[in-house]
């Protein structure tokens, strides 16, 4: 005879995979949050920067995200970890490296 599945097992597996689920993406989060205070302290609101393919000026600076405006007037959000990952220029006269 078959035996019914342990109900207090299988709801101990379901709490497991949900907080396996919310860590990993809990990290990202907590990635990106970390990104924003970072870049807030290294780039400002005005300056022109380059990463990757885009260049525009930072109009805003969000939680985890960076709103950049191109010069053909395109709204580009880019992740704040991509920021932080990837190497940004800075044109302008904020480029200029500080003796």
């Amino acid at each position: 005879m078959l035996k019914p599945p342990n109900s207090s097992r299988w709801r101990s597996l379901a709490v497991a995979t949900v907080a396996l689920a919310f860590g990993l993406g809990g990290r990202d989060v907590a990635r990106e949050l970390s990104a924003g205070r970072f870049l807030r302290t290294a780039y400002s609101e005005g300056q022109v920067i380059s990463v990757g393919e885009v260049r525009g000026e930072i109009v805003a600076m969000e939680t985890a995200m960076t709103v950049l405006r191109t010069s053909a007037g395109e709204t580009v959000r880019v992740p704040n970890n991509m920021l932080l990952n990837s190497v940004v220029r800075v044109h302008g006269a904020d480029a200029q490296p500080t003796a």
